[in-house]
């Protein structure tokens, strides 16, 4: 099984997300869904320089102090391929006054209560969530020793 690796991008910005509505196109995963902006990660870079340059080929944001938090490593016998996703969170100083979209449909700024009830792809709701409970709520939610 091939694994297919990408990096993405978590934005918390006065207290609401950053999501990219992906384009409704064959070949692409999760068509038509919401989700946070990244992509692939080249055989040559890293994934901290594998986001730094997706978010210059999808928006005009000016990100700083990218930040490595997740890394969520997804097999499943329904995947064709193993996804391995690297989290990073990066601080958005300001809205630019023009915003131009390069990629993807649509985006926009959620709380968590909006983006609970839209049709975001699983990976990005995962890390969002986990963010959400235990950054901004502060709330223990791993046990600190797992038993097996």
């Amino acid at each position: 099984m091939k694994t297919l690796y990408s990096t993405h991008l978590i934005v918390f910005y006065k207290k609401k997300y950053l999501l990219q509505l992906r384009d409704n196109k064959k070949g692409i995963h999760f068509p038509g869904f919401w989700g946070l902006f990244g992509g692939k990660i080249k055989s040559n870079e890293t994934s901290l320089n594998a986001i730094k340059r997706e978010i210059i080929e999808e928006t005009n944001f000016d990100i700083k102090n990218f930040r490595y938090k997740y890394r969520f490593n997804i097999k499943g016998k329904d995947l064709v391929r193993t996804r391995d996703i690297t989290y990073f969170q990066g601080d958005l100083k300001y809205l630019p006054k023009k915003i131009s979209l390069k990629e993807g449909k649509s985006f926009g700024f959620f709380s968590f209560e909006k983006i609970k009830k839209m049709k975001i792809t699983s990976f990005d709701f995962a890390a969002i969530s986990f963010h959400y409970f235990t950054k901004v709520l502060k709330k223990a939610v791993l046990p600190k020793k797992i038993k097996y």
